[in-house]
């Protein structure tokens, strides 16, 4: 698989393996990533094994018997739990991913709601892409508002979201104002790409001044000449 990638945790790894000579580590350590990079348990075969951790096969001989220590040899096969528990949290990652993918595909291309998942992830990103930016939690407290607007943002086709996350928060850091959070942002956004959700009116006048947000009939009848409105 293309870019595959895997976490690995120093702490724990020396914790297992203070015991290793060099060369056991090196061995070791290639079989993981074989491991890993297979997608599934390794062939419990010498030869074989001796191949991925490069080793020839004196020296498989004087390693192979320590680092098998870490398999557990089941049906022809050598499994390795930790590794076992990666790949299962990695499956039900790209499965999650591609369900939110599915909800919000059909959110754009059929005008339908999005679903309760994608509109968590949305806001997952929103929270994350922030965090990244300001080193906080920015979204608001007001979690259904949230929801509501981010669920209008995917409705509309407005996208994942995480280009536009990042470059308002990064140019509102840089001017030194205040971070966007959720229920604003989303709001916003779907207004200004769509022109509508809010309850009433807002843009520029003629002359290019900055018009006051009014109720929509309130706005009608000053645009006509009224006085409807302060």
């Amino acid at each position: 698989m293309a870019g595959q990638w895997f976490k690995f945790n120093p702490d724990d790894y020396d914790r297992d393996t203070g015991h290793l000579s060099c060369l056991e580590h090196g061995a070791y350590l290639l079989l993981i990533k074989s491991y890993m990079q297979l997608r599934g348990p390794l062939q419990d075969h010498d030869r074989a094994l001796a191949v991925l951790a490069r080793c020839s096969a004196e020296e498989w001989s004087e390693v192979g018997p320590t680092v098998r220590d870490f398999f557990e040899a089941k049906d022809g096969r050598l499994h390795h739990k930790r590794c076992d528990a990666e790949l299962a949290e990695q499956d039900a990652q790209r499965e999650r991913w591609t369900e939110s993918g599915r909800h919000a595909a059909k959110a754009r291309w059929n005008g339908a709601a999005p679903g309760n998942d994608a509109v968590d992830v949305l806001i997952a990103t929103f929270d994350r892409v922030s965090k990244e930016v300001w080193g906080k939690r920015v979204r608001s407290q007001r979690r259904d508002d949230d929801a509501k607007w981010a669920g209008e943002f995917l409705r509309q086709g407005l996208g994942d979201g995480e280009g536009l996350f990042r470059e308002h928060q990064e140019r509102r850091q840089a001017a030194g104002k205040e971070p966007i959070r959720g229920l604003k942002y989303f709001r916003a956004i779907v207004e200004e790409k769509v022109g509508g959700g809010g309850k009433g009116r807002s843009g520029t006048t003629q002359d290019g001044r900055r018009r006051r947000r009014y109720p929509k009939e309130t706005q009608q009848a000053r645009d006509k000449g009224g006085r409807g409105g302060p």
